[in-house]
């Protein structure tokens, strides 16, 4: 199967799912499973180094690891659930399938892998580029610099918008060798060539290579100055003066606050999470820079401040939080023919107004119960091999709203996007956003824990007899009065 792209809508749910669930893999649990096997190639051949990824998809955990010189992989220590595993080797297709895994289950999964073709109509590579990169200043190489060609468009002569399949041209990349030195296949037409080294300046030009040209194109980088300057400080709740504080690791990206820095005149971006004491710090380049700070359930901000060489500047946060949940959608979600509860569907509810969003699992009948911010929410639900259904309402605080939701057997099976940086994103803007105002449009994920004060309702029969009692009072009291 060829790794296809998605739309946007499946990388939001992704991008919800991943933020909403931050169980992992328990090593030396009981009843642990193991998924086991070789990489083959469709000729037999075998393929060393092949990277195979699985994602537990109830929790969407990540693993990846490389296939040994015996072609075997092995993940062990999995809890049961349904998993989806992926096979990449380079100059292969790309294979992935999705299975579940019983409690203790031990399960071999060979596959063989078909060697790379290009789309109808695409070009193969026609033409070489190489060359040598060097220190601009002192003419030294540079070691292990990565260098990438994307492009090989050939322009027609008349304007076009889209250029038809066989004009198209592709991507590839390779780093410098001890010497400096470069060499890769590419396509002929018009190409943008791109080159970085960790110390050095960004490097991107426009060339036009001919067909079966060997084309000689050396690139010079220059040199970044030193980091000297640094940020650090405190980011605390603006209500109550405590850090908002965050541990170390992947699984807790979520925790704490996320401080970015982005170099408008060198440029350069960097980010740090605070630590348990709600401590952050950051060492940057000279020059005018953008702080971005942004943590869950709290509302972003965002300063810019001229930094000197070798300057310390110490600057604290106080973030104000945002609401609290104060509603409670519940309800049913069932098979729209047989009626049958639908056990393991998932529920999101946005609000459109204050930018929070709730999920919630149904349970083995079909009902689900999510936490809110009162306003006005789109609802969306799915399930395996259901089509989804969506629709709106409005909340108001202290309700408790019911509402019910079918759904029509015939959809794809849900398979997590494999997006890495979705999971540990190195950038604040990654998170579940809508609208152009980064700043001020950013969603938060409302506490599922949290508790929830509910207005007490009042049937209409109650309201009826407090009816009729005021009015009977209303002339009682008159009479009264006119008696005295």
């Amino acid at each position: 199967m060829r790794n296809m792209g998605y739309k946007f809508g499946t990388v939001f749910i992704a991008v919800l799912l991943a933020s909403s669930m931050a169980a992992t893999f328990a090593s030396g649990q009981e009843n642990a499973g193991k998924v086991y096997g070789h990489v083959y190639s469709t000729d037999e051949g075998l393929i060393t180094g092949a990277t195979v990824t699985i994602v537990y998809e109830d929790n969407i955990f990540q693993i990846s690891i490389k296939t040994d010189e015996n072609n075997y992989y092995e993940f062990d220590n999995l809890s049961a659930g349904r998993y989806k595993i992926e096979f990449r080797a380079e100059g292969f297709e790309t294979y992935w399938d999705t299975f579940s895994l019983s409690s203790g289950e031990n399960r071999e999964y060979d596959v063989k892998l078909e060697p790379w073709q290009p789309y109808p109509g695409e070009r193969e590579p026609d033409a070489v580029i190489k060359g040598y990169m060097r220190d601009v200043k002192t003419g030294g190489p540079i070691e292990g610099a990565s260098v990438s060609i994307s492009g090989g468009f050939r322009i027609l002569e008349e304007t076009d918008i889209f250029l038809p399949p066989e004009r198209w041209g592709g991507y590839n990349s390779t780093t410098t060798d001890e010497n400096g030195y470069y060499e890769m296949k590419c396509w002929s037409g018009e190409s943008w060539v791109y080159a970085y080294a960790e110390g050095y300046r960004e490097y991107s030009t426009q060339v036009t290579i001919a067909e079966n040209e060997v084309k000689q194109h050396d690139i010079q980088l220059e040199p970044k100055p030193p980091r000297t300057a640094k940020i650090s400080g405190y980011v605390r709740d603006r209500e109550t003066g405590k850090p908002i504080a965050g541990r170390q690791g992947e699984e807790f990206w979520m925790e704490g606050a996320w401080i970015n820095l982005s170099n408008q005149e060198e440029p350069d971006w960097s980010s740090a999470q605070t630590d348990e004491n709600g401590y952050y710090e950051l060492i940057t380049y000279p020059g005018y820079c953008t702080i971005d700070i942004w943590a869950n359930a709290y509302y972003p901000y965002r300063m810019t401040v001229d930094l000197e060489e070798n300057e310390s500047m110490t600057i604290d946060f106080s973030l104000k939080p945002r609401p609290s949940p104060d509603s409670i959608l519940h309800g049913h979600i069932r098979d729209v023919a047989s009626g049958k509860p639908i056990e393991g569907a998932w529920v999101y509810a946005w609000n459109e107004e204050r930018f929070a969003w709730g999920e919630g699992r149904t349970d083995e009948n079909g009902y689900y119960e999510i936490k809110l911010v009162h306003g006005y929410h789109s609802i969306s639900a799915w399930a395996e091999n259901y089509f989804s259904n969506s629709t709106v309402f409005e909340i108001v605080e202290g309700e408790k709203l019911e509402l019910n939701l079918s759904l029509k057997l015939g959809g794809e099976p849900i398979v997590p996007y494999l997006m890495r940086e979705a999971l540990a994103p190195p950038d604040w803007s990654y998170g579940p956003m809508r609208g152009d105002e980064e700043s001020g449009r950013q969603w938060y994920a409302v506490d599922q824990a949290a508790n929830v004060t509910l207005t007490p309702q009042r049937s209409i029969g109650a309201l009826v007899v407090i009816l009729i009692v005021l009015v009977l009072a209303v002339p009682a009291l008159a009479y009264g009065l006119r008696r005295r």
